[in-house]
Parts: structure tokens; sequence; C-alpha cells
């Protein structure tokens, strides 16, 4: 049997389909993934990284001079 000549049909909920956002935000467990090894040096690392870091350009920045310290 050859393909079909037609696509498939998918159903996509319709706040989804009309780009409505609300829904998509991440789950607090999304950004705090780290804490599900229990690692207490785990956590406090990802805990200074947050605090650090409080967005991607500056933790971007501090990477740099990180990498460029040695």
């Amino acid at each position: 049997m050859g393909r079909s000549p037609h696509p498939p049909q998918t159903k996509v909920s319709a706040a989804f389909a009309s780009g409505n956002r609300a829904n998509m935000t991440p789950a607090p467990t999304a950004v705090t993934w780290w804490r599900g090894f229990n690692d207490p040096l785990l956590n406090s690392l990802g805990a200074q990284a947050a605090t650090n870091n409080p967005d991607v350009r500056s933790a971007k920045s501090s990477l740099a001079a990180a990498v460029g310290a040695r």
C-alpha cells in the first residue's frame, strides 16, 4: 500500500490553536528539576545559579567570564 494523498488530521485544543499562551507556563518542577536527585550540593548550586543569574543574558556573561578566567 502506498502513501495516502491526504495529510493526517491532528486534533489540537482551541487554546493552543488560537495562540493563547496562558496555559503554556512551565510547571514548577520544570525549573527545579535537579531537586529530584535529593543532593544538597546540587540544590545549593541551583539556588546560587538562580540568585546570581536572574536572566539568560547575565548567565551567558557569567559563563563567558568564568571560562575566560581559566
